[in-house]
């Protein structure tokens, strides 16, 4: 989704892939560590 500048990126968060931040003009994106490591016991989608 395209909104305000800002290009919103699914990898996968929801299975314990990581959050996406892209930069369009640069190409530069940020990602979180994996999701599993910052909520530990959290099963997300993989129940």
């Amino acid at each position: 989704m395209h909104a305000g500048n800002v290009w919103n990126v699914d990898t996968g968060a929801g299975f314990n892939g990581r959050l996406t931040a892209l930069d369009l003009r640069s190409k530069d994106f940020i990602q979180s560590d994996t999701v599993m490591y910052l909520y530990p016991g959290e099963k997300g989608r993989n129940t």
